[in-house]
């Protein structure tokens, strides 16, 4: 008996090294197959080579005006900043030859990024996207060790692992494209994935440095701001939660005091008065813009046709309408949904229905990709071992079901891993997208996750998914 159960373990083992071993492979197939993708990529590059690092130069010459003691929310200053850094002037003017691409950070931030004048434009850029990289794949790390804590799935179950997935991330196409740009996005993933990941140590400094981390969001306050009041609702459950959330929050006011005194001692108020006019002008240029992955670029070419006071009145209805439904799910879900399947969807929710978007902003709707990867690969890994999937199969209803979830679910994954990249894909792809380009990404992502079955949305932290009994295939 003794040495049946020998014998037995030491298979299981040796099965369960095999299917690591499998799985570490299958990521670093993954990375190779990311790099392999951007290389095919290239023609698309190089077809906005004229255009290169946009974001960034924008970004530079504002340092540069900055260190010449001139406002970078002057348009005129800034377009001569900006025409020196490389930028074509066709790229900064509207056809009624005003400037339509304003610096819209906070002034600290140009003070911030002065030590990348001190190299040529083009060199500066490079630095920058190195550090980009670095960027995404920190957060990305961050984000993937708190799915990994709540030990569901075997794809994150190793440190290893972890590196190989979040490498794919850094180099996937969507985290491309914000590299590509220079957009200042990804010092905001980065900052979101270190939050979460503090969030999820339940730990008094760990709160104190995710609300520090959450200034950050300033960099794109119309979207980043809820998705960290998100981040603590959903990680910052049980009797402690009032008080946990109380730290952050002052954690996130004295570091925003902070930041505000340092900016005036390095800028001066003049420019810290200048900023919310400048994101004010945005604002106003917004209805322009018809390729936002939300609600808003999913009617976009309807509502562009509209006068803006209309257009502006329909986006803050949307944006009311995205907390309302935020709220409703939250109140509603908080007590029976797993709390990151639960913040995957209200991720998705805000980004879908948030003011203002951009295509390099859907890097931030990884959160919902990781929980959808995780609660699919922790599943057919459960029915895999109790023989589940066998009798699935044998049921053609639920084999159906099943399998067309999970066909839906990696075709939003596939979709988040291209990311804004779809809008730009040449040829006949482009057209088949056609209109619904711009918001394909979050669509899938929604109803993937809107669409999941129940058993792998319940409540059960730190436990497997299904109960010691084998599950009714119907429910699947």
């Amino acid at each position: 008996m003794v040495a049946e159960r020998t014998i037995q373990n030491a298979e299981n083992s040796w099965l369960t090294r095999l299917r690591s071993g499998a799985i570490i492979w299958g990521l670093a197939g993954g990375v190779a197959l990311s790099l392999l993708t951007l290389w095919a990529l290239r023609p698309i590059a190089d077809g906005f080579r004229v255009n290169s690092g946009h974001d960034f130069l924008l970004l530079y010459a504002a340092s540069s005006a900055t260190r010449a003691h001139e406002s970078p929310y002057d348009p005129l200053v800034l377009l001569r900043y900006a025409r020196d850094a490389g930028i074509p002037v066709s790229y900064l003017l509207d056809a009624q030859q005003r400037v339509n691409q304003p610096y819209v950070y906070p002034p600290l931030f140009a003070w911030l990024a002065l030590p990348f004048t001190n190299f040529t434009p083009s060199r500066a850029l490079l630095a920058w996207r190195a550090c980009s990289v670095i960027c995404f794949f920190a957060g990305s790390l961050g984000m993937i060790a708190l799915w990994a804590e709540s030990m569901r799935s075997q794809l994150m179950a190793s440190p290893a692992k972890r590196v190989l997935l979040a490498a794919i991330v850094a180099v996937a196409p969507t985290t491309a494209l914000v590299t590509f740009w220079g957009n200042p996005v990804a010092i905001v993933y980065a900052a979101m994935g270190g939050w979460m990941w503090a969030l999820g140590r339940n730990q008094r400094s760990a709160d104190l440095a995710a609300g520090a981390l959450m200034s950050a969001a300033l960099l794109k306050p119309q979207l980043a701001l809820a998705l960290a009041v998100i981040s603590v609702l959903c990680l910052t459950q049980g009797p402690s939660a009032s008080v946990r959330r109380t730290r952050v929050a002052v954690s996130f006011v004295g570091t925003c005091v902070v930041l505000l005194a340092l900016d005036v001692l390095t800028t001066g108020p003049a420019l810290l008065y200048a900023w919310p006019r400048s994101v004010l002008y945005l604002s106003h240029l917004t209805f322009e813009q018809t390729d936002m992955p939300s609600l808003l670029g999913l009617f976009g070419y309807f509502l562009t046709k509209l006068p803006s006071q209309i257009y502006s009145a329909i986006m803050w209805g949307t944006t009311l309408a995205g907390i309302g439904a935020i709220s409703v799910l939250y109140w509603r879900l908080r007590h029976t949904w797993n709390s990151l399947t639960l913040l995957g969807l209200l991720t998705v929710v805000w980004c879908f229905t948030t003011p203002y978007g951009h295509a390099n902003d859907e890097v931030l709707l990884v959160p919902t990709g990781l929980a959808i990867v995780d609660a699919y690969t922790q599943t057919f890994a459960t029915l895999q071992a109790r023989g589940a999937l066998t009798m699935l199969l044998a049921q053609r209803a639920a084999a159906l079901r099943t399998l067309t979830q999970w066909a839906l679910a990696s075709l939003a994954l596939v979709a988040l891993w291209f990311g804004g990249v779809l809008l730009l894909l040449p040829y006949p792809l482009h057209h088949v997208l056609g209109y619904f380009a711009p918001t394909i990404v979050p669509t899938l992502l929604l109803v993937t996750i809107a669409a999941m079955p129940r058993a792998l949305s319940q409540q059960h932290e730190h436990t497997h998914v299904f109960p010691p009994t084998v599950p009714d295939l119907a429910t699947i």
